[in-house]
């Protein structure tokens, strides 16, 4: 479900998703890794605990039912989910804080409206 959710964002804010899925995979992918390792070496911690009714004791098995699936799926998709929709807090925030663009300078890129250079352009008394 939450992959799912993650793709149907992408339309919506394509720069923001591509950022949000290479910092999941940047994140993931370590834990990944260590995983693999703590059931191999049946470590005893969190990386390698398992479920009570599972009953799979091949290596491989638990390594991609417990690991890779839930880590390189569930958790991308959650992570671009949440991160979207965070992130369009975050943009709406922002937006009510920053003083609107005046007309004549529309031609100029938005960010030069936000910049020192627009305060020393329009006379900002305050």
């Amino acid at each position: 479900m939450y992959t799912l959710a993650g793709l149907v964002t992408l339309p919506g804010w394509p720069r923001l998703w591509k950022t949000l899925l290479a910092c999941a995979y940047a994140v993931r992918i370590p834990v990944l890794i260590i995983m693999f390792f703590a059931f191999r070496g049946a470590w005893g911690t969190h990386y390698d605990a398992l479920p009570p009714d599972f009953t799979s004791t091949n290596l491989m098995s638990k390594w991609l039912w417990l690991g890779f699936f839930p880590q390189l799926i569930l958790w991308v998709g959650f992570t671009l989910a949440s991160g979207m929709v965070f992130g369009g807090i975050a943009s709406a925030v922002i937006r009510l804080f920053r003083p609107a663009c005046p007309a004549r300078l529309h031609a100029q890129p938005v960010e030069l409206c936000y910049t020192s250079a627009y305060w020393n352009l329009v006379g900002d008394s305050g």
